[in-house]
């Protein structure tokens, strides 16, 4: 069918070919944000492909060889990639993902339903084992119809298109693009043009587009890899210096509570006498609180020890603590604090979900062993533990877009110290272990 065919046969195939495309980037425009009159702009895309499917067949119909096939094949996917873009009010990577997989998506619908055809001897790509109604036209439609369904059935596991939009991104999907359309356009070509002399060359070429059309997609699974990562790091950043100004704040707070509470007990002294015994010791127990605290000889450990005893006298909590805080004083005090308040601050919500008080403890160790800082935190639980998904234990709150961010922050902290997290489980009992190399100083830092 490739040689000696007129304008109407050149027009009905490129028809099929430009529908089951023009599908194909339906399917991934699915989910999208769309523009407004977002109806009225697919008719004008639909319009506009019947447009180019006559402006090819004419074009075909005239110049029949391998270069003007490969025109035809890049100008194709130039103009659907721009009604993607006439269509969807998305971000510009995010149109030019969804893009790589309609496109891939296609050609491989194409190349699996040419494969079969070519089983059952019908090298001219219609219908597949040569079966024919005896109606080219409607042997093209059933074509059509077959590749929908099964390019419907491949779309579900691909269309993931959840990328971060920047120039770094925008340039590596630009550049796979470009180069997918290209090889596609070469390959497809020459195998239409080579189909009907080696029936071995053709399917070669077809096993290497589809090898070539699974490689792209798992290259564009990677940028949603790459960007999930990206997405994180902003979010750790911004969570790292939130907690940062938290610290200073929770410092200032601290000092001005030292120096009223040292008023305090002078006037305390004043009162005696003057107030009953009971009295008295309410006064005191209630100074206690503010005025007692550990002290590590760290003073971002003990400040984040202070706040983590005031949340456990309010929930009746017992917090144990033997810390050594020479033994990471070479972290820095933001990153101390980030790191402990996110571990006692799951322990505590840990502890109040217990009904039995008398379990309602937290233990807390830091200490050195030989090069490196070990910090243990344990606590009991409710016994029910949660799946660890990719290295972090999945959060039980409602909300997990924006919850279970402690423990990516704490992740976040121990690594820029070369550092690793380990958790344990022990009955009911759940301990987690952060291993920090002395002496290490942050990566980006």
């Amino acid at each position: 069918m490739s040689e000696g065919i007129g304008f109407y046969w050149t027009t009905i195939i490129n028809l099929a070919s430009n529908l089951e495309g023009f599908f194909a980037c339906s399917l991934f425009c699915i989910g999208q944000k769309r523009r407004s009159r977002f109806w009225l702009r697919a008719a004008i895309s639909f319009a506009v492909m019947i447009g180019f499917v006559f402006l090819f067949g004419y074009f075909r119909s005239e110049v029949n060889n391998i270069w003007s096939g490969m025109a035809v094949t890049i100008l194709r996917n130039a103009y659907q990639l721009g009604l993607m873009f006439f269509v969807l009010k998305e971000k510009p990577s995010r149109v030019l993902v969804q893009f790589i997989g309609a496109l891939c998506l296609h050609q491989i619908s194409e190349q699996v339903f040419g494969f079969l055809n070519q089983i059952g001897g019908d090298i001219n790509n219609v219908l597949i084992g040569g079966w024919s109604t005896g109606i080219l036209e409607v042997d093209f439609f059933l074509r059509i119809l077959a590749r929908f369904a099964f390019m419907s059935l491949i779309y579900l596991p691909i269309r993931n298109a959840d990328v971060q939009d920047d120039s770094m991104m925008r340039k590596r999907v630009i550049a796979l693009i470009s180069f997918s359309a290209l090889i596609i356009a070469i390959v497809t070509r020459v195998e239409t043009e080579y189909r009907n002399q080696s029936v071995i060359l053709s399917v070669l070429l077809r096993l290497t587009l589809l090898v070539f059309c699974f490689l792209v997609l798992f290259i564009r699974s990677r940028f949603f890899d790459i960007s999930k990562q990206a997405r994180e790091n902003i979010i750790m950043t911004n969570i790292i210096e939130n907690q940062k100004t938290q610290y200073e704040n929770f410092r200032e707070s601290v000092s001005y509570i030292n120096n009223v509470c040292h008023d305090l007990k002078k006037r305390i002294k004043n009162l005696q006498g003057k107030i009953s015994e009971e009295e008295m010791a309410d006064v005191k127990n209630a100074l206690a609180l503010y005025n007692d605290r550990f002290k590590t000889e760290n003073e971002a450990l003990d400040l984040v020890l202070y706040q983590a005893k005031i949340s456990c006298e309010r929930n009746h909590i017992r917090l144990t603590c033997m810390a050594d805080g020479t033994a990471i004083s070479f972290m820095e005090a933001n990153d101390i604090y980030t790191l402990l308040l996110n571990a006692l601050s799951n322990a505590i919500e840990a502890s109040e979900k217990i009904d039995d008080v008398q379990k309602r403890v937290i233990s807390l160790t830091i200490r050195q062993s030989k090069a490196m800082a070990i910090l243990e935190c344990s606590n009991f639980f409710d016994g029910k533990a949660n799946r660890v998904v990719e290295g972090d234990i999945e959060t039980t709150k409602t909300d997990s877009r924006h919850h279970g961010i402690g423990l990516k922050s704490m992740r976040y902290v121990t690594r820029q110290y070369d550092g690793d997290i380990d958790y344990r489980i022990d009955g009911d009992i759940f301990t987690l272990s952060v291993y920090i190399p002395i002496a290490s100083m942050p990566a980006n830092r």
